[in-house]
């Protein structure tokens, strides 16, 4: 098993950010020779203009996983620096649902609150890149909230609470073993700031208004970042989710016209969120974007239209991202700027 890398760098004032390279593919990533057998120096971080520089690197004894990130606060603070190491076989390894041997991949233990930590980019996802590289463990640390798909796209992630769920193709949801692999998610720990009730029956193009006004306090911004729980009773949610996907992998416009979506009326349950701006639209999927998980855990998948009853929504204004890549074959071989193209 290859090392894990990362370099961080600072985004805009005021947004942290952090790059964390997972599940390296030996193939791509021949081993640089050391004078000490097993060790590999493996990262450098740069801050923002006015924050100085840091570079850090993590190391340990053959065969464990490497990794070290850092991440860069608002303009004129220094950066915050952490690295994982340990001893052989501290790396997390999971297996895939086939059952074979996979990556080993360590993360920072926590992120600066109000981070969205994001499992690869959207346009990987977009562009077929559906083979998972980071187990949910590794998610759990860094977030309790969020949402993402599963191995193989065969399902739909979403992470509520704590705990991880799949939300299958035939509507059904089933826990998330620890050691179970991601390919793409979006995560935080979520801290609600502000509550709204909201009463119906409210279309989708209405409830967005009405949350645009109430999240940006009446002065139009598409340049935040909330995660979002709307939580209560739906007239109508329509949701679902994919099969397994075999390779050669389809971009996912293909497989969307495939989706089973179920149209469930006076659905009690959440759902699970963020509003994401355009400056992050290839991370993460631009605007409003929900997964619903029934409070009876009967029902879960990505939502493709709702119509809201009686809800409580929570809000937190997120601030800064944490990118974890996968580093396989199949992601740098993806056109990125293909499939941000096809969006």
């Amino acid at each position: 098993m290859c090392p894990t890398s990362s370099i961080s760098s600072g985004m805009s004032a005021g947004v942290s950010a952090g790059v964390v390279l997972a599940a390296t593919c030996a193939a791509c990533h021949p081993v640089a020779s050391s004078s000490v057998p097993g060790v590999v120096p493996t990262s450098t971080s740069v801050g923002s203009a006015g924050a100085g520089r840091t570079a850090s690197t993590s190391v340990g004894p053959a065969g464990a996983g490497r990794t070290a990130s850092t991440s860069v606060g608002p303009a004129g603070a220094g950066p915050v620096a952490s690295s994982a190491m340990g001893p052989a076989g501290a790396g997390r390894t999971a297996s895939s649902v086939a059952g074979s041997a996979g990556p080993s991949t360590t993360a920072p233990s926590s992120v600066p609150p109000g981070t969205l930590v994001s499992a690869s980019v959207r346009a990987a996802y977009i562009a077929g890149v559906y083979d998972g590289f980071v187990p949910v463990a590794t998610l759990r640390a860094l977030g309790d909230f969020g949402l993402g798909a599963a191995d193989k796209n065969d399902g739909e992630l979403v992470a509520l609470d704590g705990q991880f769920y799949r939300a299958l193709g035939d509507g059904s949801v089933v826990r998330l073993g620890d050691d179970e692999l991601v390919p793409s998610a979006s995560i935080t720990a979520f801290r609600p700031e502000r509550r709204l009730r909201l009463t119906g029956p409210l279309p989708r193009a209405e409830l967005e208004a009405r949350l645009d006004a109430w999240l940006d306090d009446g002065r139009p911004s598409g340049n935040r970042m909330f995660a979002l729980r709307m939580h209560g009773r739906f007239v109508r949610v329509v949701a679902g989710a994919s099969v397994a996907q075999t390779p050669p992998y389809r971009p996912f416009a293909d497989i969307y016209r495939e989706y089973r979506l179920i149209a469930r009326d006076g659905v009690v349950g959440s759902l699970v969120g963020f509003r994401m701006p355009w400056l992050l639209r290839d991370v993460s999927k631009q605007g409003y974007h929900f997964h619903l998980l029934s409070d009876d855990l009967a029902a879960g998948g990505h939502v493709d239209d709702e119509i809201v009853d009686d809800v409580e929504v929570e809000a937190a204004e997120l601030h800064g991202v944490h990118l974890i890549l996968p580093d396989t074959c199949a992601f740098h071989a993806a056109d990125l700027e293909a499939a941000a193209r096809r969006r």
